[in-house]
């Protein structure tokens, strides 16, 4: 006689209920001495850790183009260190703006834009 095995379903399981299964899973393995690297890849498989995020609000750009009245927005993320404890979302940004002020700003910084 054969028997027949399916792939788990994640689906079946409410989000809470696989984050509580994967914390289990994790405190299994750090008590059997297993890698710290290990236990952090299910952490942030099972985005049970989310990824630090780079303050765009902080970034020396996005000052500048504030204090200039220009306005810059997050458009997505680009992740560096996956699925370690360094990792880390840097936001990619849109600046949409008159031309004029884009070209005063290179006036501004000096890069050689002429009017």
């Amino acid at each position: 006689m054969k028997k027949v095995e399916q792939v788990f379903n994640y689906d079946d399981l409410s989000k809470e209920e696989v984050i509580s299964a994967v914390k289990e899973v994790m405190n299994v393995l750090r008590n059997k001495g297993i890698e710290e690297e290990t236990i952090t890849e299910l952490e942030h498989k099972f985005k049970i850790k989310q990824p630090k995020k780079y303050d765009l609000f902080t970034s020396p750009v996005c000052k500048y183009l504030n204090s200039k009245d220009i306005s810059v927005t997050a458009q997505g993320y680009v992740t560096e260190n996956v699925n370690t404890k360094d990792e880390i979302q840097f936001p990619i940004v849109s600046i949409v703006e008159d031309i004029r002020k884009l070209e005063a700003i290179m006036v501004d910084l000096n890069l050689n834009a002429s009017k």
